[in-house]
């Protein structure tokens, strides 16, 4: 659905959130606690690197590991890490759903715009085994507002969003598919119910401003 938007993908992003991206990412850099540290960090469809390089910046002493399933999207932020000179950033071609193939545990797990796209039961089953004890994983991604109102605004959104997708090149099939993705997933419950059955505690969930987007944080058993 991705894969001939790589080029134009960051630009699309920043337009069609309104800027919301922005604070996105950071709040999912600041729903990592604080008082731990992390030596191994995963970044699940890490797509052109916006989150890996926000992660590189906060953790500049961890070893970051990026996967994804879109190889022209990885090609995009291999050039970003290169032209900034970062070196402690690995990047690997491969679907979240084989994240537990990856060499070694991970303290923390980061992920954006993922649990929408992804079979929830493989990416909890993934975090419970690639996860140290105690390690944390940290999601956001869309959600449908339960405020009627906001519902309605989030769909008139989501109809100027199809209509802005379709002028850009390769996004035609995305404008198709991606509001009924979102419409349709209820992944903030399905995940942390997939995460509780695997002994995950200490869960928290944060939603984000007119109800559109939400994080979710839970700590691996020890």
């Amino acid at each position: 659905m991705f894969s001939d938007t790589a080029e134009t993908y960051d630009t699309v992003v920043v337009l069609t959130t309104l800027g919301m991206d922005y604070w996105w990412k950071y709040r999912l850099m600041k729903a990592v606690p604080a008082d731990r540290e992390y030596r191994r960090i995963l970044d699940l469809a890490c797509g052109t690197g916006i989150s890996t390089l926000k992660i590189a910046e906060r953790f500049p002493n961890s070893e970051i590991v990026g996967i994804d399933i879109t190889k022209s999207y990885l090609d995009v932020a291999t050039e970003k890490i290169r032209s900034r000179k970062i070196h402690n950033i690995e990047l690997v071609h491969m679907p979240v759903e084989e994240m537990a193939e990856l060499p070694g545990e991970f303290d923390l797990v980061l992920g954006s715009f993922v649990p929408k796209l992804v079979d929830l039961e493989s990416l909890a089953a993934g975090c419970d085994m690639k996860l140290s004890p105690h390690g944390v994983v940290v999601l956001h991604d869309f959600i449908v507002p339960t405020s009627w109102l906001l519902r309605l605004g989030f769909r008139t959104y989501w109809l100027l969003v199809q209509s802005f997708m379709r002028m850009r090149k390769g996004w035609r099939e995305t404008s198709q598919n991606l509001f009924r993705i979102i419409w349709e997933s209820n992944w903030q419950q399905d995940l942390r119910n997939a995460l509780e059955r695997k002994g995950f505690t200490d869960f928290f969930s944060e939603t984000q401003p007119l109800q559109v987007a939400r994080i979710l944080r839970a700590v691996h058993p020890g």
